[in-house]
């Protein structure tokens, strides 16, 4: 194990905890969890959504089965961070 990759689990440990009020159990895993993966593809899969708008919806909906879960990687953003704002608010009321 590298020293970055310590750095990059705590970091993921931490923003977790902090922003999300839930830890990602990255400290607990050997590999990072899938919400990590999503972290790392959400930036692209905005440009190309950006540069292709129409092509990106054919694909979302009739692409492969890799191309179909990549492009869905905002809408699964979303949705995690929905339910996370959602257990906060019923845990801090």
């Amino acid at each position: 194990m590298l020293a970055s990759d310590g750095v990059e689990t705590v970091t993921h440990f931490s923003v977790g905890e902090l922003f999300l009020g839930k830890s990602f159990g990255a400290m607990e895993r050997d590999e990072p969890l899938p919400y990590v993966h999503d972290l790392d593809n959400v930036f692209p899969v905005l440009a190309i959504e950006a540069a292709f708008p129409t092509l990106t919806s054919f694909l979302r909906s009739y692409g492969p089965k890799n191309a179909r879960h990549f492009l869905q990687t905002g809408q699964r953003i979303y949705d995690a961070s929905t339910y996370m704002i959602s257990y906060l608010v019923r845990q801090y009321r």
